[in-house]
């Protein structure tokens, strides 16, 4: 059996709805995500809508990460996700560049 902290990358698929129903789920799963000291990819072509609170703890999750040297990256990023991050002002604490 492998436990998490013997994986070397994780990839997660971030949820279609991304808002605030989803976002106590979200920050759990990246914080033992990141805890285990892997490099996390978040693969973000599904998401369809994500709200305020749901684009904080991404944004939050960034900041731990770096902060905390563990790689984490946003992979494929919806045209909506990369919107709402422009229009928010968050591009650049999630790695979406433009």
């Amino acid at each position: 059996m492998t436990s998490i902290r013997e994986v070397e990358n994780l990839d997660i698929t971030l949820a279609e709805p991304l808002d605030i129903t989803a976002v106590q789920s979200l920050h759990a799963e990246l914080k033992i995500a990141l805890d285990s000291g892997a490099s996390v990819s978040l693969d973000g072509a599904k998401v369809e809508r994500i709200d305020s609170a749901a684009m904080q703890v991404l944004a939050a999750i960034f900041v731990y990460a770096k902060g905390h040297h563990i790689v984490l990256e946003l992979r494929s990023p919806s045209k909506e996700l990369a919107q709402s991050a422009a229009l928010l002002g968050m591009e650049e604490y999630i790695g979406i560049k433009n």
